[in-house]
């Protein structure tokens, strides 16, 4: 089963490589918020709507510098959830670093790994799986 996965997703890169990299980012960046949310066991239920500002984030990380897309995703997800821009540039003043330390932290290590040891083929993938966790610990991390 994860042979033939594989084999349709290397297909369909080849194909279309954009369009199976821009989905294949929204769907995992979807995917690790709904996950954070389950691990959470939000009294509060489900919340659409942090799945959708997380979703366009990562539909949107694809094509834009991840320090930069960081920066608007902290800056902007307050005001997306009815804060003030004060208490948004707060935010970012408060907390951008510690998360770009973090980002190179992991994506550093994981870029290394992958141009050195993964073939040009499976190299989106691996980012992209790599992107989940990253995601899963963003929507986590910024909701609690």
């Amino acid at each position: 089963m994860a042979v033939r996965l594989v084999g349709w997703y290397s297909r369909m890169f080849n194909k279309r490589p954009v369009v199976t990299q821009v989905i294949t980012a929204g769907t995992l960046t979807t995917s690790g918020d709904i996950i954070a949310q389950l691990i959470e066991n939000r009294s509060t239920g489900y919340n659409f709507r942090r799945t959708a500002v997380m979703s366009c984030f990562g539909f949107c990380y694809f094509t834009f510098l991840g320090p930069c897309l960081l920066g608007g995703f902290l800056t902007i997800r307050p005001l997306l959830f009815g804060h003030s821009m004060e208490y948004s540039m707060k935010n970012l003043r408060g907390c951008y670093f510690n998360y770009l330390r973090r980002s190179y932290t992991l994506w550093i290590p994981a870029q290394t790994i992958n141009f050195y040891f993964i073939p040009h083929s499976g190299r989106m993938l691996f980012g992209q799986s790599i992107a989940f966790f990253w995601m899963m610990y963003l929507s986590y991390t910024t909701n609690t």
